[in-house]
């Protein structure tokens, strides 16, 4: 079982604590630990009990490490102090150390911790039990039973005493001489050992006691010393590490400063020029070069030229006179050469050496010393050649080159984005040209829509004529289209209209209407032909509009369903003169009959009275004109029967609930009479239709239908069935004629169908005319029992 270690934690995230204590017991520690925020509690930590070890991290918001190490100094407290931290440097590190703190460990290579831990606890402990020794040895100590330690420690003691009880004897034996000249020697002798035996003895004793102490605490700082001294070592070896690695850090955060300032000049919008000024300033500055010039590929196919140069007038500061490299332009020429045919960086140590001429010549090196250049690629494609030099001579670093290289295909990158930045600036002001001259035929072609479509509108309001458009599925508000005389017709508002083509049917038609309207436009069999439908629409302030809708589906190639188009047509206005004209067709035909039953028959009964008078007068006296006279008086009564059956023709229905029945019954047994057909009716008795108004149509509405069959149809048998459905009725005409044409035809229907249509309408009643199961036409209406007088 692992031996528990007391570890105190500064620490302010627990999630860091806990890292520290998981890489510890990682390790094979066992760990009992506890964990400080702030200076108050650590401070209560340390005076309640021990610690074995204090793990701070360097940087918390209020509280950190260095103040924790002071903390712990103040205390005198022997505990290893060792400090963990992610984000400070070595800098950091080494000011802690030299504070007083035994290591420095960063949060990425938690893996020393456990080690680091281990060594500094088990040097606290041997200090502890050295103390520990000296201390037990202060008290008093058992002797050591070995001979040879015995023998030294007898030894020591013994001569110190002899010595100071000598030295004694002699101090008292000048002392009597001195003081009393006329003592005799025997007095002089005792006295001295009178006084140093008693110092003797005492001597003796005081060292046989402190032997033991003396030589373990002379051991004890001897051992203590050089634990000190191997500490120090230490840590001057880890200050020179650090120190070192600083240095390196130092010299690649140079590297990455230059590569990222390089990079953001690459990013910016210089022009190319510019931006080549630029990188080769920053490589200058940034890593203490002292010229820089970039070379690209001339005409030849190794010909270079320089193109960018920094500084202009290249001399290196404090060198008198123009460079070496100034005197001789081909040395920079022959490097980047060089650099172009083998295609990778290359760096020269000594200028001179490249420089032949100079050297046949016998001139001493003067102005720049070293060089380093690499290529500028694109790929497999070679651009160029950026060469830097230096005064000062420099050894190789091959992560200079490395990074230098990589920066020539930042470079590359670069020229080549410039130059696709320079097709691509032509490429759009083409393209604005071409944009400006579109824009322009846009805007002609849309001011002449606009013109269009304020002309549709206008159109579609004299008219009183919407559109609408719809695609599938059809509850949906999503792309319906209504304009803004179809929501006007309807009394909507055009910029809140989100209706869908089933929230029309079902909110704006009228509840009678919805049934057929839906089936002419939603039903998936007639849906997909054209249907034209009157029928009324409820605003939603409550006003009834008659209109005329048009539908017609729009298919694709294959026969699928794409949209449907229509137009609403507002016929209120011609509703209402047809109903004024109707109307007033009826109250002239009502009159009209009046007039026959109350006056023309009544002048025709006189008549007929006055013939039958004459016949019996001229009967009377034996006269043969008497037949003549009764031929009359019958002629007359016909015309009478005639008359009256015209004048109920003209008003038929009478103002009784049954009135409808009594009328068709009188309109089949004139048919019978007056066309020679035979004209059969079946009546229901649950049908009572209460309105005269409405009473009045349906008759008209069979009126038309008989006159249809027998003066077109030629038909000599028709049947008027009149039945109810739940709380619908079903008026049905159905007759052998000839029948009329296919629905597809282009003959115009007739008056006499659009008169029926009307009337079917003004009572909220659908008409059907189609063919017959066995031939002629049969003519459906159907209604409800009780419909509202409108």
């Amino acid at each position: 079982m692992p031996e528990m270690l007391r570890v105190l934690l500064v620490e302010d995230c627990a999630a860091d604590a806990e890292l520290v204590v998981r890489s510890l017991r990682r390790s094979g520690l066992g760990v009992e630990w506890g964990q400080a925020q702030s200076a108050a509690e650590l401070g209560a930590l340390l005076e309640g009990r021990s610690w074995d070890v204090v793990v701070a991290d360097f940087s918390l918001p209020q509280f950190g490490a260095m103040a924790a190490l002071v903390m712990v100094q103040e205390r005198e407290l022997d505990i290893p102090f060792i400090v963990v931290s992610g984000v400070v440097g070595e800098e950091a590190a080494v000011e802690a150390m030299r504070a007083g703190a035994q290591d420095f460990v960063t949060k990425d290579n938690l893996v020393r911790l456990a080690p680091v831990v281990e060594r500094e606890v088990r040097g606290a402990r041997e200090r502890r039990a050295w103390r520990e020794a000296l201390d037990t040895a202060g008290a008093g100590t058992p002797r050591d039973p070995s001979p040879r330690t015995g023998r030294l420690e007898w030894f020591l003691p013994l001569a110190l005493t002899i010595s100071l009880t000598l030295a004694v004897a002699f101090v008292v034996q000048l002392l009597c001489s001195w003081a009393f000249p006329s003592l005799a020697q025997l007095k002089v002798s005792l006295v001295v050992l009178s006084v140093s035996g008693p110092v003797a003895a005492v001597s003796i004793y005081y060292l046989a006691a402190r032997r033991r102490e003396l030589m373990q605490r002379v051991v004890a700082q001897f051992v203590e010393q050089r634990r000190l001294n191997e500490i120090r070592r230490q840590q001057t070896e880890r200050t020179r590490e650090l120190e070192l690695k600083m240095e390196e850090r130092q010299r690649r955060e140079r590297h990455l400063k230059a590569q990222h300032t390089l990079t953001r000049i690459m990013a910016g919008s210089r022009p190319t020029h510019e931006a080549l000024a630029a990188l080769l300033r920053t490589v200058c500055q940034t890593l203490d070069w002292d010229a820089g010039e970039y070379w690209t590929q001339g005409p030849a196919p190794l010909g270079l030229k320089p193109q960018a140069r920094f500084p202009l007038d290249a001399v290196p500061t404090g060198v008198a006179g123009t460079s070496a490299a100034r005197r001789d332009p081909e040395s920079l020429e022959r490097i980047c050469r060089k650099v172009a045919s083998q295609g990778k960086p290359a760096f020269v140590a000594d200028l001179h050496e490249e420089t032949p001429l100079l050297s046949a010549m016998g001139e001493k090196p003067a102005g720049f010393r070293s060089s380093v250049a690499f290529p500028v690629r694109l790929g497999e494609e070679f651009l160029g050649v950026m060469v830097f030099i230096s005064a000062a001579p420099r050894a190789a670093d091959p992560e200079l080159i490395e990074m230098l290289e990589d920066v020539g295909s930042q470079i590359g990158q670069f020229i080549e984005r410039r130059r696709a930045e320079a097709a691509l600036q032509q490429a759009h002001e083409e393209l604005e040209s071409r944009v400006s001259r579109r824009t322009a035929e846009l805007a002609s072609l849309n001011e002449a829509l606009g013109r269009s479509e304020a002309n549709l509108r206008q159109a579609q309001q004299i008219a009183r004529l919407g559109s609408f458009e719809a695609y599938p599925p059809f509850r949906l508000a999503r792309g319906t289209y209504w304009s803004e005389e179809a929501c006007r017709i309807l009394g909507l508002d055009p910029l809140q209209a989100e209706l869908s083509l089933e929230e029309f049917i079902d909110r704006m038609a009228h509840p009678e209407d919805r049934p057929r309207l839906r089936r002419a436009i939603l039903d998936p069999e007639g849906g997909r032909e054209a249907s034209e439908i009157e029928h009324r629409v409820v605003r939603p302030d409550g006003a009834e509009r008659f209109v005329r809708t048009l539908v017609e589906p729009c298919l694709d190639s294959s026969g699928g369903f794409l949209k449907m188009v229509g137009t609403l047509h507002d016929v209120t206005e011609r509703k209402q003169l047809e109903k004024q004209v109707l109307e007033a067709s009826e109250n002239e035909q009502r009159r009209i009959g009046q007039d026959l039953h109350d006056d023309l028959c009544q002048h025709l009964a006189g008549i007929e009275f006055m013939s039958q008078a004459l016949h019996q007068r001229l009967e009377g006296e034996g006269n043969p004109e008497a037949a003549l006279a009764f031929q009359v008086a019958e002629l007359v009564r016909g015309a009478i029967n005639q008359t009256r059956a015209l004048a109920r023709g003209l008003s038929p229905v009478q103002l009784e609930a049954r009135g409808l029945t009594a009328a068709l019954h009188d309109l089949a047994e004139h048919a019978q009479r007056m066309f020679h057909v035979r004209c059969r009716l079946s009546t229901d008795s649950r049908v009572e239709v209460r309105s005269p108004v409405a009473a009045t149509h349906l008759y008209r509405i069979a009126q038309e239908a008989i006159h249809n069959a027998v003066r077109h149809g030629k038909a000599d048998r028709i049947e008027i069935d009149l039945r109810a459905d739940g709380p619908m009725a079903r008026f049905r005409i159905d007759d052998n004629g000839a029948g009329f044409a296919p629905a597809s035809s282009d003959a115009p229907a007739g008056m006499g169908l659009r008169i029926m249509q009307y009337r079917a309408g003004m009572i909220g009643a659908s008409l059907q005319v189609q063919p017959g199961a066995g031939g002629g036409v049969s003519v459906e209406c159907t209604f409800r029992i009780q419909p509202p007088d409108p």
